[in-house]
Order: C-alpha cells, then sequence, then structure tokens
C-alpha cells in the first residue's frame, strides 16, 4: 500500500463526506423546520 495515494483517498472521502452532511443537514433543516 502506498502512502501518498492512501492519504489522498482519506483527504478526499472526509472532505466529501463532510460536505454531503452539510449540504443534507441544511436540506433537512429547511425541509423539516421550514
Amino acid at each position: 500500500m502506498d502512502f501518498v495515494p492512501t492519504v489522498a483517498i482519506l483527504t478526499a472521502a472526509a472532505s466529501l463526506g463532510c460536505w454531503l452532511s452539510y449540504i443534507q443537514g441544511r436540506w433537512l433543516g429547511n425541509t423539516v423546520y421550514g
């Protein structure tokens, strides 16, 4: 397992997860709480 590709994949996955949770929270907040 190479070190650099692993770090790059983990970083991309973490940033993607943060963006998804942020957008989902915004959308659910706007939908549920109006």
